[in-house]
C-alpha cells in the first residue's frame, strides 16, 4: 500500500464505516434524496491508486451529489442554486478568496457503471475529513430547500 493511500485511510479511520467497496473507490457516507420520479445520492467517496491497477491522478476523498443514468441529473438551475448557498453558507468562510466557482461539474463522461457526478469537491489534503462532513450537510440542506426529500 503507497503512502498516500495510507494517509487518506488513515484520515477515514473515525469514519471507518465502508457502505460500498468497489475497484478501489470505497463509499464512506451516502445518502438518496428523492424529487418526483428522480433520485440523487450525495457522498463522501475515497479513490484509491489501485484503480485500473495505475496511480490515480484523481486520488483522494471527494464528496458531492451523483445520479444513476442519464438524463436524471440535476438541472443546471439546481446546480446554480446549490453552489450559491454551498457558497455563501460554508465556504466562503473558509475560503474568503474564492470567487464561488468550486464545484467541478461532470459532462456525463467520466463516471461508470451509468453512474455520473451531477458535481463534486475534492478535499484538499490538509483539511480534515469533518469539512467534508460539514460541507455535505450544507449540500443536502439545498437540496432540501428546492424541495428534495430524503428516502
Amino acid at each position: 500500500m503507497g503512502k498516500l493511500n495510507q494517509f487518506y485511510l488513515d484520515k477515514l479511520q473515525p469514519y471507518n464505516t465502508v457502505c460500498e467497496n468497489n475497484e478501489g473507490i470505497m463509499r464512506y457516507f451516502s445518502k438518496v434524496l428523492t424529487k418526483g420520479n428522480r433520485n440523487i445520492t450525495i457522498l463522501i467517496e475515497y479513490e484509491a491508486e489501485s484503480i485500473n491497477n495505475s496511480k490515480a491522478p484523481w486520488q483522494g476523498i471527494y464528496y458531492g451529489a451523483f445520479h444513476v443514468g442519464k438524463g436524471n441529473r440535476l438541472s443546471p438551475d439546481e446546480i446554480q442554486f446549490i453552489q450559491r448557498y454551498f457558497y455563501s453558507a460554508y465556504w466562503k468562510s473558509r475560503h474568503p478568496l474564492s470567487d464561488g466557482d468550486v464545484f467541478s461539474i461532470d459532462d456525463e463522461k467520466t463516471a461508470g457503471n451509468n453512474e455520473y457526478w451531477d458535481f463534486w469537491i475534492h478535499l484538499a489534503h490538509d483539511e480534515p475529513i469533518e469539512e467534508a462532513c460539514i460541507g455535505l450537510g450544507v449540500i443536502k440542506d439545498a437540496l432540501l430547500l428546492l424541495g428534495y426529500e430524503e428516502k
